[in-house]
């Protein structure tokens, strides 16, 4: 069977960072921040070089995550939402892409405008929108879902389907034709969780398929 679009989200959160939890997880980060950019977009472009081949048409997008934010003082980001080293990493992938317009000229990379936290984009018919996730609390998506959908600005009201990260473990959901899909973490374990909780790490990607709407196959991959 022929595919006719392959999209890949990038859902924040893609470093570690210094800046996040106050600088509390340095000790335990064994790559520099270089080194975590640099591994970001070396596995980003890696991405785009093994998919491209694929499809008649690939997108990518990225989110800003916390860990990801460029700056903080006292606890607090500085800069504008979209200052982020999650987005940057594919904008320079995207930037490398354009030297070779043969190989790369059928794929589109989505990042936020000025100042925003959130991608949409049409995936097969599929309004598809991207978050990172800590924008809302726990268990409460289609809150936050119906609130940015008010905003007649906002192209949130056109989503059939939110794809977030953020919280570490898979969780699909749906309210009437809508969809939540949130993916698992890739780390093989937060320390700090498994003492508070007793629950390890389970990494894994969501894989899922999805056209005019509906997107109903989809598998966790381990």
């Amino acid at each position: 069977m022929d595919i006719g679009q392959v999209h890949i989200g990038w859902l924040g959160d893609h470093i570690e960072g210094f800046n996040s939890q106050a600088g509390a997880n340095v000790w335990r980060t064994p790559l520099t921040l270089s080194e975590q950019i640099r591994l970001t977009r070396r596995v980003m472009l890696h991405a785009l070089v093994t998919f491209a081949p694929l499809a008649e048409r690939v997108s990518m997008a990225a989110v800003p995550g916390n860990h990801g934010e460029t700056v903080r003082i006292a606890g607090r980001g500085l800069t504008r939402y979209d200052d982020s080293h999650d987005t940057e990493s594919l904008i320079a992938v995207h930037d490398a892409a354009q030297f070779n317009p043969d190989a790369f000229d059928h794929v589109a990379i989505h990042v936020p405008e000025t100042d925003e936290l959130t991608v949409v984009v049409d995936v097969a018919g599929t309004v598809v929108a991207h978050a990172h996730g800590h924008q809302w609390q726990p268990g409460r998506h289609f809150d936050w879902w119906k609130g940015q959908a008010f905003n007649k600005d906002s192209a949130m009201h056109r989503a059939d389907l939110l794809v977030a990260g953020h919280l570490h473990h898979e969780l699909v959901d749906s309210d009437g034709p809508r969809t939540f899909i949130q993916t698992p973490a890739l780390e093989s374990e937060s320390t700090w969780w498994r003492h508070a909780t007793g629950t390890p790490g389970h990494p894994g990607l969501i894989v899922a398929i999805t056209k005019d709407g509906n997107t109903n196959i989809k598998e966790v991959v381990r």
